[in-house]
C-alpha cells in the first residue's frame, strides 16, 4: 500500500487559511502467478471511500479515522482520511474542505487508480454532520459559489449528528457555528435530515448504537424524513 498526505491548501486556494489534509492509502496493483514465477499484474480502478472522524468539530478522532478506513482494504478500496478543521474554524470552511477532497479525487482519478464513478463517504459522530451536509447541502450558495461539487456513489453513516433538536449533540453546532443558543433558524438550517432530496442524496446507510451517551440514539425516533 502507497500512504502519502495532501495538504488542500496547497491545492485550493480559497482553502489558505485551511490545516485540513487528506491521507491518501492507495493499494498495490497485485500480481497473480504460478509456479513457474510468470504473472501479471491486476488491472481496473478500485472503488474510493472517504471517511470523514467524530469529534464534535473540536477535534477529530484518531480511531475513527485510518483504523475505520483500512477495515474496507480487503473489500477492495482506496482509502481516503480528512482531517478537516475544527474550532476555531467555522461553517462553510469544513464542507468546502471535504467538497475540495473529492474534486481532487475526481480530477486525479487515473493517478490515484479511483472509479470516480463510485465513490462512497462514511462518517462518524460530527463527521456523519459533514458528510450528511455534502449529501444533502452541496448545492448551497456559499458552496458552489466557490467549487462545483461532485456527485458520490454512497454514503455510510455511524451515530451521526444529522439534526440540531432536543435529542442531538448540540456541542456539535455550537462548535461548528460559533453560537451558544441553538435557535429555531439553526434547526431548521443545519438539520441535515430536512434536507434529503431525490437526484441529490445518494444512497445512504445509518446505523447507531442504542447505548451511545454522546449521539442520543432516541434523536432518530423523532426525525420525518422525506420520502422523495
Amino acid at each position: 500500500m502507497k500512504v502519502k498526505t495532501v495538504a488542500l491548501n496547497k491545492a485550493y486556494s480559497f482553502l489558505a487559511d485551511s490545516d485540513a489534509y487528506v491521507t491518501v492509502c492507495l493499494q498495490n496493483q497485485f500480481a497473480e502467478g504460478d509456479c513457474s514465477g510468470g504473472g501479471k499484474v491486476i488491472s481496473g480502478k478500485r472503488p474510493a471511500l472517504v471517511v470523514c472522524p467524530g469529534g464534535a468539530y473540536s477535534r477529530v478522532s484518531s480511531r475513527e479515522g485510518e483504523p475505520a478506513a483500512l477495515a474496507f482494504a480487503p473489500l477492495g478500496f482506496n482509502l481516503f482520511v480528512l482531517q478537516y478543521s475544527v474550532v476555531p474554524k467555522r461553517y462553510p470552511m469544513q464542507l468546502l474542505e471535504l467538497t475540495a477532497t473529492l474534486d481532487y479525487i475526481s480530477r486525479n482519478a487515473d493517478e490515484l487508480n479511483v472509479d470516480a464513478a463510485h465513490i462512497t463517504l462514511m462518517g462518524f459522530s460530527a463527521g456523519g454532520h459533514l458528510v450528511s451536509s455534502y449529501c444533502t447541502m452541496r448545492d448551497r450558495k456559499e458552496i458552489r459559489d466557490v467549487i462545483q461539487p461532485v456527485d458520490v456513489f454512497a454514503a455510510i453513516l455511524g451515530y451521526p449528528v444529522i439534526t440540531a433538536e432536543r435529542y442531538s449533540h448540540l456541542n456539535s453546532f455550537r462548535n461548528l457555528l460559533g453560537v451558544e443558543d441553538i435557535t429555531e433558524e439553526i434547526i431548521r438550517a443545519y438539520s441535515t435530515s430536512r434536507f434529503v432530496r431525490k437526484g441529490l442524496t445518494p444512497q445512504t446507510f445509518i446505523w447507531h448504537c442504542e447505548g451511545d451517551r454522546n449521539v442520543d440514539a432516541v434523536s432518530y425516533t423523532h426525525l420525518t424524513l422525506p420520502t422523495t
